[in-house]
This record gives C-alpha cells, structure tokens and sequence, in this order.
C-alpha cells in the first residue's frame, strides 16, 4: 500500500536520477580541466552540485527532442542514452561532501507534501498530455499545429514529461516542477548560508523576505512570489530559470567576472529557457549584453568554440519548431514561411490574434489609461499587482538608509533597459500574472545590488526560515488533510466524445485528454501518414 514514505522514496529517486545525469554531462565540460573534486567547483559562487538537476533535465530534454525527430519517445532504444550515467563512475563522490548534499536536499520534504492536494491543470487536457501522447506514439509531425493549434506552444516540458508516464497517476510530472522550486531554495539557501558575495546574499535575502510577505496582504495574500501550480504547467520552471539566470549575469557583469564553464552555464540555460517558452524572450538582451562583454575580456573564438553546442541545438529547436509550425517564432506570424503545403498563414494569423488577446496584451493605439482599468478589472491582476507594490515598498523602505548606487554607470545603463524592455514586452505580448513571476522576484532581488545592509544572522536560524518558508508554499489545509499512511489520489478524467469528421471532438468544452484520435479543433485537417515522416495539412472548406 502507498504511503507517504513511498511517495518521499519515489520522489528522491526521482531526484537522484536527474542529479547524476546532469553530474555526467557536466563533468564532460570540466574533463578537460582534470578537476578532481568536481563537486567543490563553484559557478556565481555557488557549489555546481546544486545545478546538477537542473542541468539533468536541460540535457534530458534536448536529447529528447533530437531523438523525436526519427522516432517516438516510447521507443526502447531512446533509453540507450541512459548509459550517459555511467560517467559518474569516474569522479566518484567525496564523502565530506554527503552532508551538505542530503542538508540541501531536505528542501524538498515539505514540497512533497503538495502532491495531497494536486490536481490536473486546465490545459493538461486542454493539450499537454495529448501533446505527450504525441510524442511517445510518433516521430516528429510536420504541420503538428494543424492537428490542434495550441500544440505550437508546446515547449521542451512535453518532451521531458513524455518520457515519464510511469506512474498512472502522472505524480513524476508534479515531481519535475518541484525540482524547480527546490532549486531556487537551493540556491538561496547556499548564498546567504555560504556566498562571498555580498550583493547576492542581500538580494536573496530580500527574496526570502519577500516569501514571507506572499502569505499576507490584500485577499489573503499573493505578491508575485512562486506557487506550486497544478500538474502540466510550467510557468514556475520559467519563473525560477528568469530570476537566477538574469541574477547571475547581472553579478558577471556589475564584479566583472567572465569564467568559460559560467559561460557555458548562462547559454544552456538561456537557450533552456526560449525552449520552454517565448514569453522569457527578454533574457535575450541580458544575455547578449553578457556575451558582448565575454568576448571583450577573453576572445571572439574563446566564445564562439564555448558556446557551439548551444548554438547547434538551439538551431535544431527552431527547425523543429518551423516543422511543427511553418515559423520560426510560433504564432508571431511575420516569422512563418507560406512554401509549404501544410502551413495556412490565415489560421496562423487568427492564432496569433487569439493568443495576443487572451493575455490582455496593451495595444498602443489605445489609450493606457483605459488598458490599465480593463487589466485591473481582473481581481488577481489587481490583487498580486498591489501586493507586490506593498512588498516591494516595505523592503525599499527596510533598506533605504543603506542605499549606496556603487554600479558603473555602464551596468546601471544596462539594468535600466533591461527592465524598461522587460516592461514594454510583456505589456505588449504577455502581461498575464503567471508570466511575470521570474520578472516580480528579479527586482526585488536587485534591492541587494543597491543594498548595503550587514547580515548577521545565526545559520541555523536562516535555515530553518528558509525551511519555513518552503512549508508555505503548499496550501494549509493541505497540512491539516495530510495522512501519512495514504498516498496522493489522482485520477484522470474521462470525457465523452462525439464524431467529427472522421475523428472525435469533445463533447463538451474543448479538453481531450489522452485521445490521439480527438482533436477540439472544428477545422477539417487530413494526416498522411504514408511516409516515414507524418504531415498534417488543413482541408479547404
């Protein structure tokens, strides 16, 4: 029988899976610096075996993605790429190190405990699991938006949540976001416990302050800090990667400090986070900024040779993308391509209207003003916006006589128009709250770049805040249900179907499921499956 300690077995397990792979590829970038002791090497000032997870899943996912171009992820031979974990083999791991590993790692018990009240994401059924089913049933499709048009957004999630139907429950799909959230504990855990640098422990130290103040406030609370949302979505993923990876340029550029495997580091995740979704596409201009000022302090081929796989498998990722959608950057249809057969500009175009539109994006030829009240008129809008507000002021406020602006004027330069750019793209293409989540937690981070408030702090205490802090994040009654002798109920819903042209649709409402065979699309398509590669094509009326 299932029980808590099962699920909390399941789960490490989990973790330990990705922690080894993302060890193994790592250190096949350290080879060639015959580090001994790879786990001791720090990027930002930080121990690298913090990111072995997250790097796990980057390397998972890419592979996967690669792989899906000949053959379904369901394929036996796809886990021949499991022997990459062997590599551990060679850099064994020094016992003195155990500790802190399993010290770290604890974060995670009190996120398990959301898996009690977690439950199916709208969109789950709306098209991420049929989007998985996808994958693990077939190659790569081309025109796979034809099929369903949500199915062009789909990000580098699907092919890593693809390879993890295992449990009939979908609970190792909840376990990959904890793993996010676990590892921006993580990281503010070792930084204001562990870190010289002095602008990161204060600025994480006021994102942990900022955790507290999430749980109070107007409606109950909500200021803009990461939630455990329900299984199938990815937004916090986004939101953790956002934060920590403009965090780290920004301290490479203000300490001036350019090291080949942050390179390597800041590139992955960047191209990491284009894959899981468009909506961090401001990162870019940190991001080139970074590169702009590498290439000054080492060379343009140190550069170039650092960051090629990168650029190799970020150029797969948008062939793959212009197979599923006829455009480089989907639905922006100024990106699409009108040669092929199976692309239709006009449905693209009626995409792109639709998706701009649901995030109550601000067109500029209306006036601000009148947005502003429409945008508010929503109560979560309206309430995360003033919290965040209130927060953000308390925190000015708590740091205010310790003010000091000791940037180059050059960096304060870059930091303005990255978040005036920030600003004006989500405005524009994507202002709903869960995009702005990596966004809220980077400015208040940034107070530490400005801060110079002194922390003195006992560590045992820090830990157990931070500790605290993690148990917030599920909900209360979630504590208050919470049986240790039981495991997470969760069952898949099984909606009924009607025909439609030669296939089926939803009865009611537009969620599939798991049905290859129902598509909530109401235009004819047609897929020809007579070649190796599947193309679906739109019927004319």
């Amino acid at each position: 029988m299932d029980n808590f300690f099962i699920l909390v077995l399941k789960f490490y397990i989990f973790y330990l899976f990705f922690f080894f792979y993302g060890r193994a590829l790592i250190s096949t970038f350290l080879e060639k610096d015959r580090i001994h002791d790879i786990d001791k090497v720090k990027i930002f000032g930080i121990e690298i075996h913090i990111f072995y997870p997250i790097f796990g899943v980057i390397f998972l996912g890419n592979i996967s993605f690669l792989f899906n171009f000949l053959f379904p992820l369901k394929s036996n031979f796809f886990y021949i790429f499991l022997l990459l974990l062997l590599i551990n083999l060679k850099y064994k791991i020094n016992p003195s190190n155990l500790k802190r590993l399993l010290i770290f790692s604890s974060i995670f018990l009190p996120l398990i405990i959301s898996s009690y009240e977690i439950g199916f994401h709208y969109d789950s059924g709306l098209y991420h699991l049929n989007n998985q089913l996808w994958l693990r049933e077939s190659n790569i499709v081309f025109g796979f938006i034809n099929i369903y048009s949500v199915f062009g957004v789909s990000s580098i999630f699907e092919y890593i949540s693809a390879l993890f139907w295992i449990d009939k429950s979908f609970i190792l799909l909840h376990f990959l976001n904890l793993l996010f959230i676990g590892f921006l504990y993580k990281v503010m855990m070792f930084t204001i416990l562990y870190a010289k640098n002095e602008k990161l422990k204060i600025g994480f130290l006021m994102l942990l302050l900022f955790s507290f103040m999430d749980n109070f406030g107007i409606s109950g609370g909500r200021n803009g800090f990461i939630s455990i949302q329900s299984i199938g979505k990815q937004d916090m993923p986004i939101g953790v990667i956002f934060l920590l990876l403009s965090v780290f340029i920004l301290s490479s550029l203000v300490n001036k400090s350019f090291k080949k495997i942050e390179l390597i580091v800041v590139s992955f995740l960047t191209l990491f986070l284009f894959q899981l979704k468009i909506s961090s596409f401001p990162i870019f201009f940190l991001y080139f900024a970074y590169l702009y000022f590498f290439m000054k302090n080492k060379s343009v081929k140190i550069t170039i040779k650092s960051i090629s796989p990168v650029l190799l498998l970020g150029m797969f990722w948008i062939i793959k993308t212009v197979i599923h959608t006829g455009c480089v950057i989907f639905p922006l249809s100024m990106t699409c391509f009108d040669n092929f057969y199976w692309v239709n500009l006009e449905y693209i175009q009626v995409i792109e209207d639709v998706s701009v539109d649901y995030s109550m994006s601000y067109y500029f030829n209306e006036p601000f003003s009148s947005w502003i009240e429409v945008y508010f008129e929503k109560p979560l809008n309206r309430t995360i916006a003033l919290n965040f507000l209130i927060s953000f002021g308390l925190l000015i406020t708590l740091n205010l006589r310790k003010i000091r602006n000791d940037i180059t004027l050059k960096n304060n330069i870059i930091i303005f128009l990255f978040i005036i750019l920030s600003s004006f793209f989500y405005i524009r293409f994507g202002p709903d709250i869960r995009y702005l989540v990596g966004f809220q937690m980077f400015l208040i981070v940034l107070i530490g770049f400005y801060s110079k408030i002194k922390i003195n702090v006992n560590s045992k205490l820090l830990f157990l805040a931070i500790f605290f802090s993690a148990m917030l994040l599920p909900r209360l009654q979630t504590f208050l249900d919470f049986n240790i002798n039981s495991a997470p109920n969760l069952n898949l819903p099984i909606p009924e179907m009607s025909e439609f042209d030669g296939r089926y649709i939803p009865k009611d409402g537009d969620q599939c499921w798991i049905n290859l065979e129902c598509s909530a699309n109401r235009s004819s398509f047609d897929i020809n499956k007579n070649n190796f590669f599947k193309v679906a094509y739109l019927l004319n009326d």
